[in-house]
């Protein structure tokens, strides 16, 4: 059974769909930010005040943690995971679903503070901008559906369990 990743930028709501998705399913939902707490045995406060390349080593570790479970489960992965070739190769054996939110909105969502946040507090939205612009084509790369976030998360749930009717 492939695991069910949901892939998108800070903001997009893959901890509300995941959660969403993990109770209509009945499969295990994991929580990068939880699991990067205890992953590395640092608080929430400490992730989010160390520096990307670090954060983002551990992101690395959490990706490949859960991509060799055995179990059904649906996570939300860190924004930053399609930035290493490492990463995509495990996301290769895994049904990807891309939350695709339009820039103006990201800019609205991502705030400034949390874990993977530290960089946008000061240009933060040229930071969201460049991000968005490098990552985007890598999401629909690498992703086997693309879902335009609507403001419903209940309707988003609902078609991505459409897609997933075949797939699981």
């Amino acid at each position: 059974m492939p695991k069910i990743f949901l892939l998108g930028a800070m903001g997009a709501g893959k901890t509300t769909i995941g959660k969403l998705l993990s109770k209509e399913l009945g499969y295990k939902y994991i929580d990068n930010d939880l699991e990067l707490e205890s992953l590395s045995n640092l608080s929430k406060s400490e992730l989010s005040n160390l520096p990307v390349n670090q954060l983002h080593d551990w992101e690395l570790k959490y990706l490949e943690m859960i991509s060799n479970l055995d179990v059904d489960l649906i996570a939300g992965v860190a924004a930053s995971v399609v930035d290493y070739p490492i990463s995509r190769d495990y996301l290769k054996n895994s049904i990807n679903i891309y939350l695709y939110l339009p820039l103006s909105k990201l800019q609205k969502r991502a705030g400034s503070s949390g874990i993977g946040r530290q960089a946008l507090g000061v240009d933060g939205e040229k930071i969201i901008t460049e991000r968005f612009n490098r990552r985007d084509p890598i999401y629909r790369e690498v992703s086997q559906f693309v879902l335009e976030l609507s403001d419903d998360s209940s309707r988003d749930k609902d078609q991505i369990i459409e897609f997933l009717k075949d797939k699981i």
